[in-house]
């Protein structure tokens, strides 16, 4: 064996794209009712995004709302219809 090596025109290959894991993006398949779709690319068109994009940002908003404390979120809506009230 040699003691040296040339490595400088070593082509590295990566099986797939080195992406961070918070932004990859998955296929997955699922089935959702027609409304659902019709109301989700009229929606898409109005706002002038894929309907992909739609989804995935409509999920996101869904996930943050869910991770809130609910007990938090009813205290503020408490808190805001007393000072309605005064």
């Amino acid at each position: 064996m040699r003691k040296h090596y040339d490595l400088s025109k070593v082509k590295i290959r990566h099986r797939g794209p080195l992406v961070d894991p918070k932004q990859a993006k998955v296929t997955k398949t699922i089935k959702l009712d027609l409304d659902i779709i019709g109301w989700l690319l009229k929606e898409s068109e109005k706002r002038r995004v894929p309907y992909q994009t739609l989804i995935n940002s409509l999920l996101k908003e869904a996930m943050d709302q869910s991770s809130v404390n609910p007990s938090e979120e009813i205290r503020k809506l408490i808190q805001e219809e007393l000072k309605k009230t005064g």
